[in-house]
């Protein structure tokens, strides 16, 4: 079976990874979009959030009228979700930045 070593990590399956550019979040929630590229027709499975370490202020995930999850500077999420449109992020203050990877099947 195929696998992947990701930060010395070793994943088994075959599934594809897709890293599109960061995330600048501000004070307006913006909804996330499916990768263009590295994901197969069946599309996104999990999408993995990571705030930058030198995050000032934490972001806020959630829907389009709450984003009440905090992740703090450093800090990451996984959440298990086949439409990234629905998945909103903002920031607390200022501007941070998110970190964004999409696994879904090749």
């Amino acid at each position: 079976m195929p696998g992947l070593a990701l930060n010395g990590v070793s994943i088994l399956g075959s599934f594809s990874i897709a890293c599109p550019a960061d995330v600048s979040c501000t004070a307006s929630a913006v909804a996330l979009t499916a990768p263009t590229v590295g994901i197969g027709a069946n599309g996104v499975e999990e999408i993995f959030l990571q705030a930058d370490s030198g995050n000032t202020a934490d972001i806020l995930v959630g829907d389009s009228a709450r984003q009440t999850i905090h992740i703090a500077a450093g800090f990451s999420l996984t959440i298990p979700l086949r439409d990234p449109s629905k998945l909103y992020v903002k920031s607390a203050s200022g501007t941070q930045t998110l970190h964004i990877l999409y696994r879904g099947q090749p």
